[in-house]
C-alpha cells in the first residue's frame, strides 16, 4: 500500500511537467504585430563624429527599408547589411514568437546647430509605417591652436584643364600626458586621424600610400599658435595634382581633416583592446604600433592607450592661386581641351589593300597633360581624310599607356586612286605661351587596287531562283573556279526557330529496331525462365497464371491466398483470414462468395488419385470462378484505393486546374501582344539588314568603301536578331554572307558553322566555308598538306576528317536514308536469325551491319564536330604555356585570324586550344569565338 502511495505521488508531478511540455511545443505560437520603431544612439555629438540611427522592424513578412535619405549639413550613409534576430518566449505554457530586422544609418554631421531626421515611410506586409522624426544637436570641438590644415600651390595662375601641383600642410600639435609624463611622437599622432576625415584632391595618394602600406613622414618643427607664441608641431605634408574644371580660386570645399585628438591616456591589460580600428588610408592599430616600444610597456606586459578623446577638424587655408578660363579667340575647329604642349603620331596596317578593304589607324598623342582626359582627334570633320576615305563619325575611345594615349580605328579606301593617308592634326591650347598650337601626323603612303566583285545577279543559287546574266565566258570560268554563294534569304523564313536536336532523327533508325529485337529476346527468355520472369509480372497475372496450372481445388484456393496476401500484403494467410481481408475491403458479396469456394474446395480434398471425369469437370468450374472472383478482389480493392482520397484534396486540385486555366486565358492577350510586338521588332530588324545587303551589293562597283559600311550594317542588324534568340540556319547563313562581304572573314566562318549545326545538309553554306578556308590556309598547313603520307591518312584525326567531309560529298540527307536502310535491313535479319536459329541470316548482315556502322559513324562525326570547335578572331595570338594559375607567353603567332582550333581546358576564362598545326597552348577568351551554340 506504501509503494503504490509512493507511486503515485511520483507520477503525478512527472505527468504535470509532461503535460506543460506538451502544452509549450504544440500550443500554436503567437506572433506579435507589426511594429516599426526608430533610435539614435545620442542627442548630441560633435561635428564630424556620427550618431548611429538604428531602424527596426517586427514581425514583418515582407517589407522594404528606405534607400536613402538626405539631411541638410550632414553626411548619410549606410552602416552595414541589415542584421535578423528573432525570439521564442513560453510564458505558463503559451508560446510567443517576434523577429526582428534592424538596420542602421551613420549620420555624421558636417557643422553646428540642430539638425533633424524626418520621419521615414517603411512598407510593411502592404502597409505603409511612419517613425517618429528625431534631431539631435552638434558642436563644433573647438580646434584652438591644435590644427592647422593649409593647401599651397605652386603656381600663381593656371588654365582650366591645366595641371597643377599642390602641397597640403598639416600640423598637430603633440598630446602630452602629464600624469604619466608621456608625449605621443609623430607616428602615434598620425594614427589619431578620424575616418571621418575628406581628402578631396588627395585622395589618389593617400590610397597609394594604403595599398603600400605606408603613410606620411612627419617632422618637429615650431609654428606660431593663435597668440604669437612659437609652438612645437609635427608637420605632415602630402602632394597631389589637380586639373581645375572652372575658372576661379582653388577650390578645397572637400577637403576636411578630422583628428580624434586624445583626452587621457590608460592602462588596459588585454594588448588587443583598443579603440582604434584601422582606416581606409593605412592606419593601424595604436596598441599593434606601440608593441614594440619599451617606453609604452611593461614588464608585466600592460600597455598604455587612448581612453578620452574628443574630433577636432579643420579646412584648409588655400593660396591665393588663380584659375584663368580658356581663351575663345582663334581656337581651331579641331580643339577638344587639350591644355599643354602635345604630339601625335601616327600608323596604319596593311598598306596594299583593295578599295573598300579596311585599313587599322592607330593615332598616339603624347604630352604632359591629364592623359585619361585627352580625346581623338574629330576624324570626320577632316576633309583632306573624308575625301578619299570612309570614316566613323563616332567619338574614339583610347586607352592610356605610360604617358602616351592610343586610339585606334578603321578606314576604308572610296577608290584605287588613293595613294596615301594624309596628316592627321591634333589642336591644344599651350599656357606657357598663352596660345593654340596645332601638331599633325606624317602622311602615310599607300596602295589600293580596283575592287573586283562578282554582282549578286551573276550568282547562281539553288535557293535564291535567280537566273544567270554572265555571258558564255564567264559561264565557263565559273564552272572551272567555283564561287561563293552571296545569295542571301530575305524571306521572313529565317525567323522560324530552329534546334539541333531536331537533325538527331537518324538516331530512331538505330534505337528503335535494337529495341524490338531486345523486346523479342526478352520473349523468348520469359519462356525459357518463367520463374525470373514472373518477378516482374503483376500479381493477378500471376495469379491467374497460378490457376491456370492448378490440377486440384487445393492449388485453386492457393492461387486465390497467395493473390489477397499480395494486395494486403500479408503474410500467411488462412483461409478465414483471407475472407476476412476481403471483407475490410467492403465487398461482402466477393467475400461470401470467396467462402464459398474455400468450402468446396475442403470437401473436395486433396487427393489426385482414382479421379474421375466428374472430380476434373468440378477443378475447372472451381477455376473459372476463380479468375472471375480475381477479377473483383482486385476491383474492389482499386476502389477502396481510390475512396480513401480526401475530398478536400480532390476539389483543392479542381480549384487550382480552374485557377489556373483562368489565368493563362487571362494572360494569353498579353502574352500574344509580347509576342507580336517581339515579332514586328524582328521584322523591322530584318527588313533593315536586307536593305543594307541589297544597297551594298549594288554599290560594290561604284563605291566600295560604302559597299562595306553598308555590308557591316547588315551583319550588325542580323546579329541583333541572334541576340534576340532567333535561331535559323538560313539567319546564320545571311549573317555569315554579310561578314564575308564586310571583310570579316573570322566571323563568316563563325557564322557559317553554326548554320551548319542547325542544318548540315545546308550546301551552300558548307561550300562558302570551305572557299573561306581556303582562303585564309596558313604555311604551316600546306606544309603539312605536302607530307602527308600513310600514316597520316590512316590517324584517328584525319579519319575523323575524312567522315566529315562524306556528308558534305553526299549530303545529310542521303547519308540518313542510306543509314535508316542499312539498320532496319540488319536489326531484321537478326530478329530472324533470333525467332529461327538454324537461318544463315548472319551472314547477310554482315554488308548491311558495315553500311550501318560507318554511315552512323560519319552522322556522328559531323553532329558534334562542332562541340569542342572554336574560332580564333584575333590577328595576332600569342600561345602561353602554364598550369591554370599562371601564363607565360611562350609563342607569337602572326595572321591567326579565322583559324580554327580544337578546346582541351578551359580555366578562369581561359582556353587550351591545339592548333591545325599540331601546337598546343592557352589562348585568354577574348582571343577566339566558341562555335557551338
Amino acid at each position: 500500500m506504501t509503494n503504490h502511495r509512493f507511486e503515485t505521488a511520483t507520477l503525478k508531478p512527472l505527468c504535470l511537467l509532461l503535460l506543460a511540455i506538451n502544452c509549450a511545443l504544440f500550443t500554436p505560437a503567437a506572433t506579435s504585430a507589426q511594429d516599426v520603431a526608430a533610435r539614435i544612439s545620442s542627442r548630441e555629438s560633435w561635428v564630424g563624429s556620427p550618431i548611429v540611427l538604428q531602424l527596426q522592424i517586427r514581425n514583418a513578412e515582407n517589407y522594404s527599408l528606405p534607400e536613402g535619405f538626405e539631411i541638410d549639413g550632414c553626411d548619410v550613409r549606410s552602416a552595414g547589411t541589415p542584421s535578423q534576430s528573432s525570439q521564442i518566449t513560453i510564458i505558463n505554457g503559451r508560446r510567443s514568437e517576434s523577429r526582428s530586422v534592424t538596420m542602421q544609418y551613420a549620420i555624421t554631421p558636417r557643422r553646428e546647430g540642430q539638425f533633424q531626421i524626418p520621419a521615414l515611410e517603411i512598407k510593411v506586409d502592404g502597409q505603409t509605417k511612419k517613425t517618429r522624426a528625431m534631431s539631435f544637436v552638434a558642436t563644433k570641438s573647438e580646434t584652438g591652436d591644435l590644427l592647422f590644415v593649409e593647401v599651397e600651390g605652386k603656381k600663381e595662375t593656371v588654365f582650366v584643364g591645366q595641371p597643377l601641383d599642390l602641397k597640403l600642410k598639416i600640423w598637430v600639435k603633440p598630446f602630452v600626458d602629464r600624469e604619466n609624463k608621456i608625449k605621443l611622437n609623430e607616428g602615434h599622432m598620425w594614427q589619431m586621424l578620424s575616418e571621418q576625415t575628406s581628402w578631396g584632391a588627395f585622395t589618389d595618394r593617400m590610397k597609394e600610400l594604403a595599398e603600400n602600406r605606408q603613410r606620411p613622414g612627419g617632422e618637429t618643427v615650431l609654428r606660431k599658435d593663435e597668440d604669437g607664441q612659437q609652438r612645437e608641431y609635427y608637420l605632415y605634408e602630402i602632394e597631389g595634382t589637380v586639373y581645375p574644371t572652372k575658372p576661379g580660386k582653388i577650390d578645397a570645399s572637400d577637403l576636411q581633416i578630422v583628428i580624434d585628438y586624445p583626452r587621457s591616456l590608460g592602462r588596459r591589460r588585454d594588448p588587443f583592446d583598443s579603440i582604434f580600428s584601422g582606416s581606409g588610408f593605412g592606419r593601424s592599430s595604436l596598441i599593434e604600433e606601440m608593441m614594440g616600444d619599451d617606453f609604452f610597456s611593461s614588464s608585466f606586459g600592460r600597455r598604455l592607450s587612448v581612453t578620452e578623446s574628443r574630433p577636432i577638424s579643420a579646412e584648409a587655408n588655400v593660396n591665393s592661386t588663380e584659375v584663368l578660363p580658356v581663351p575663345v579667340a582663334n581656337q581651331p575647329a579641331d580643339y577638344r581641351g587639350a591644355v599643354g604642349r602635345y604630339q601625335i603620331v601616327a600608323e596604319a596596317e596593311p598598306k596594299n589593300v583593295t578599295a573598300g578593304d579596311p585599313i587599322t589607324l592607330r593615332l598616339g598623342v603624347l604630352g604632359d597633360g591629364p592623359m585619361e582626359l585627352v580625346q581623338a582627334p574629330p576624324l570626320h570633320e577632316i576633309s583632306s581624310l573624308v575625301s578619299d576615305f570612309q570614316v566613323t563619325d563616332q567619338s574614339l575611345a583610347g586607352f592610356v599607356q605610360d604617358d602616351t594615349k592610343v586610339f585606334i580605328t578603321t578606314i576604308r579606301p572610296r577608290s584605287e586612286s588613293v595613294t596615301q593617308i594624309p596628316a592627321i592634326p591634333f589642336s591644344f591650347f599651350d599656357p606657357d605661351k598663352r596660345e593654340y598650337q596645332t601638331v599633325y601626323t606624317q602622311p602615310i603612303d599607300i596602295e589600293v587596287e580596283k575592287a573586283e566583285s562578282l554582282q549578286l545577279d551573276a550568282i547562281v543559287s539553288k535557293s535564291g531562283g535567280v537566273e544567270s546574266s554572265m555571258d558564255d565566258k564567264q559561264q565557263s570560268n565559273l564552272a572551272i573556279a567555283p564561287s561563293f554563294d552571296l545569295q542571301n534569304d530575305y524571306t521572313e523564313n529565317v525567323l522560324r526557330q530552329e534546334s539541333s536536336s531536331s537533325r538527331n532523327g537518324w538516331w530512331y533508325f538505330a534505337a528503335i529496331p535494337a529495341g524490338c529485337w531486345l523486346m523479342l529476346v526478352v520473349g523468348k527468355l520469359a519462356f525459357a525462365f518463367p520463374a525470373v520472369v514472373g518477378k516482374f509480372r503483376t500479381p493477378i497475372s500471376l495469379a491467374k497464371e497460378k490457376v491456370r496450372q492448378a490440377k486440384t481445388g487445393e492449388e485453386v484456393a492457393t492461387a486465390m491466398r497467395d493473390f489477397v496476401a499480395a494486395l494486403t500484403k500479408s503474410d500467411g494467410l488462412t483461409n478465414e483470414s483471407a475472407v476476412g481481408q476481403i471483407r475490410e475491403l467492403g465487398d461482402y458479396e466477393t467475400a461470401n462468395q470467396i467462402e464459398s469456394l474455400f468450402h468446396r474446395v475442403d470437401r473436395m480434398g486433396t487427393s489426385t488419385t482414382n479421379w474421375n471425369e466428374s472430380q476434373a469437370a468440378t477443378v475447372e468450374e472451381l477455376k473459372d470462378e476463380c479468375r472471375a472472383l480475381l477479377e473483383d478482389v482486385e476491383r474492389s480493392y482499386n476502389n477502396r484505393r481510390k475512396s480513401s482520397r480526401k475530398p478536400s484534396s480532390r476539389s483543392r486540385k479542381r480549384k487550382l486546374t480552374a485557377t489556373s486555366l483562368l489565368l493563362v486565358l487571362f494572360s494569353l492577350p498579353g502574352v500574344t501582344n509580347a509576342q507580336n510586338n517581339e515579332t514586328d521588332s524582328q521584322l523591322q530588324l530584318l527588313a533593315q539588314a536586307n536593305e543594307a545587303y541589297r544597297t551594298a551589293s549594288e554599290l560594290s562597283e561604284s563605291d566600295p568603301a560604302e559597299s562595306n559600311q553598308q555590308f557591316r550594317v547588315a551583319a550588325e542588324n542580323y546579329q541583333r536578331l541572334v541576340g534576340d534568340g532567333v535561331r535559323n540556319s538560313e539567319l546564320f547563313f545571311n549573317l555569315g554572307n554579310a561578314w564575308n562581304q564586310s571583310g570579316e572573314p573570322a566571323n563568316a566562318i563563325l557564322n557559317y558553322h553554326r548554320s551548319l549545326i542547325l542544318n548540315p545538309g545546308l550546301e551552300k553554306a558548307r561550300r562558302n566555308l570551305e572557299l573561306l578556308q581556303q582562303g585564309i590556309a596558313t604555311d604551316n598547313e600546306d606544309k603539312q598538306s605536302a607530307q602527308v603520307g600513310l600514316a597520316s591518312l590512316l590517324s584517328a584525326e584525319n579519319a575523323k576528317s575524312i567522315l566529315t567531309k562524306a556528308v558534305g560529298w553526299l549530303g545529310w540527307n542521303t547519308m540518313t536514308i542510306i543509314f535508316a536502310a542499312a539498320s532496319l535491313i540488319f536489326w531484321a535479319l537478326v530478329c530472324l536469325k533470333t525467332i529461327k536459329r538454324s537461318t544463315p541470316a548472319i551472314r547477310w548482315a554482315i554488308a548491311p551491319f558495315v553500311l550501318m556502322c560507318v554511315f552512323g559513324l560519319a552522322l556522328y562525326t559531323n553532329q558534334t564536330a562542332h562541340s569542342d570547335l572554336a574560332i580564333v578572331t584575333a590577328d595576332t595570338i600569342e600561345l602561353r604555356r602554364g598550369d591554370g594559375s599562371e601564363f607565360a607567353v611562350d609563342t607569337t603567332l602572326q595572321s591567326c585570324s579565322g583559324q580554327e582550333v580544337r578546346i582541351t581546358d578551359v580555366r578562369h576564362n581561359w582556353f587550351k586550344v591545339e592548333l591545325p598545326s599540331g601546337t598546343s597552348g592557352w589562348i585568354p577568351g577574348k582571343d577566339l569565338e566558341q562555335v557551338s551554340l
